[in-house]
């Protein structure tokens, strides 16, 4: 199945970066660092937030970076898979071996039913 491959084969590329559907991020068996670089004030907003992610806003996202292993298979979230998709692009420049946004961001993650929290 496709949710239990590694990060790295169960990407693809869209229009240049690397994405990965939320249905792998939300099934898989698979150790990843899930980011989410949303603002704190979106994280407490309509959409909610995963519990399990690392809230690193994308304005600070280069210096936690800096303390991040290289190699470690990362996926970044956001509200619809823009900016993640902008972040993951820079991570991967930066020499992030094993990195993809998540496409759709929160909002496909809210669409396909997957649990989400409300309360910080």
């Amino acid at each position: 199945m496709r949710e239990n491959l590694p990060l790295t084969e169960a990407r693809f590329l869209t229009d240049g970066v690397h994405e990965i559907d939320v249905t792998w991020v939300a099934q898989t068996q698979q150790p990843c660092r899930l980011v989410d670089i949303r603002e704190a004030s979106e994280l407490a907003g309509p959409e909610g937030y995963l519990p399990h992610a690392e809230h690193v806003p994308l304005a600070t996202l280069g210096t936690a970076a800096e303390q991040w292993d290289p190699q470690e298979p990362i996926a970044i979230l956001c509200r619809s898979g823009a900016r993640s998709a902008y972040a993951a692009a820079l991570l991967e420049r930066a020499g992030f071996a094993a990195v993809a946004s998540v496409q759709g961001g929160i909002l496909a993650w809210r669409a396909q039913g997957h649990p989400i929290s409300f309360q910080r």
